[in-house]
């Protein structure tokens, strides 16, 4: 799922600059090829730490801990995307309880 370092660093980010706080229903979404790698930089309030997670097929994976630095920016460690289908990205601050999400269409 996770790519390597490598990978990682040839991957051009995409920038998010509305995600959806607390529905997944408003969401942006983007469209990306099955194995493709994906990296995502999302806009979060500032200061603030994170936990990442990667909903696929019904099931929440753990992606780590990131904090949004003076840019409000937290970016989610690049993976690749295996299979067809709705990739969800949600960024969950454990402090106040907001998620931020972001929908990853795979053809």
């Amino acid at each position: 799922m996770l790519v390597s370092a490598a990978t990682a660093l040839r991957t051009k980010p995409t920038l998010v600059d509305d995600p959806s706080v607390n529905k997944i229903g408003g969401a942006p979404k983007f469209k990306v090829r099955a194995g493709a790698p994906v990296k995502l930089l999302i806009s979060v309030p500032k200061g603030e730490t994170y936990q990442i997670k990667l909903k696929i097929d019904g099931k929440y994976y753990d992606l780590g801990v990131a904090s949004s630095g003076a840019d409000g920016v937290v970016q989610v460690p690049t993976f690749r995307a295996g299979k067809p289908g709705m990739y969800i990205v949600a960024l969950v601050n454990p402090k106040t309880g907001d998620t931020f999400y972001v929908k990853v269409f795979v053809r």
